[in-house]
């Protein structure tokens, strides 16, 4: 199977939330580093990237081994981390083959979650592997080298889903219904604490 990279978007200012989503608490850490810990055991090397509260977050991360790149024009949109991730993995890791986009905000990312779409990707010779939730496709997103150019060229708030419209042909298909299910504002994360205090319950 090939190495697979990761690239983290964590440069956001949460302007909905209020305060910082990267470093609510969720399961014993803040959900920058729940998804960094999803992604460490599948992917090499993991790439974070920080824009908006860049201190607290750097300052939470404590010996995690990945690499972490600035985008300084977080506010110009998404596409500006793409970009800034993707000229971080071209630095320092040139020969990846694929990687996969993932955002701080899912807190049901697993790391079976991560092989399964390297699984979907080797056994289907598809160049994308998306999730499928909510009657939508969306991340984590899987992405052969060859879409490299295509996500560079995405502007503004254009993310990896435009992609995934215009190349359906490419795409294989991973059921995450969980998926659907982001931090957006402080409902959401009261929602997100109380089911996990339920499920916590039930144990």
């Amino acid at each position: 199977m090939k190495t697979t990279a990761a690239i983290i978007l964590a440069a956001g200012g949460s302007s909905r939330l209020g305060e910082p989503k990267q470093l609510l608490l969720y399961d014993q850490k803040n959900l920058v580093n729940n998804i960094i810990d999803a992604a460490l055991p599948a992917c090499d090397p993991v790439v974070l990237v920080v824009g908006a509260n860049k201190e607290g977050i750097l300052a939470s991360l404590d010996d995690r081994k990945i690499l972490v790149t600035e985008n300084e024009h977080w506010q110009h949109g998404i596409a500006s981390s793409i970009h800034a991730g993707l000229e971080k993995l071209g630095e320092t890791a040139p020969g990846t083959k694929q990687f996969v986009i993932a955002v701080c905000d899912q807190p049901f990312v697993t790391t079976c979650l991560l092989q399964q779409l390297m699984e979907a990707a080797e056994n289907s010779g598809k160049r994308i592997v998306a999730c499928q939730y909510a009657d939508t496709l969306g991340t984590p997103v899987l992405f052969d080298k060859k879409y490299v150019k295509y996500l560079k060229a995405l502007n503004g708030d254009e993310g990896a889903k435009n992609l995934l419209k215009r190349f359906q042909d490419d795409i294989e298909v991973v059921s995450f219904p969980l998926g659907n299910f982001d931090v957006d504002s402080q409902e959401d994360y009261k929602l997100l604490l109380t089911v996990t205090k339920e499920a916590g319950t039930d144990d």
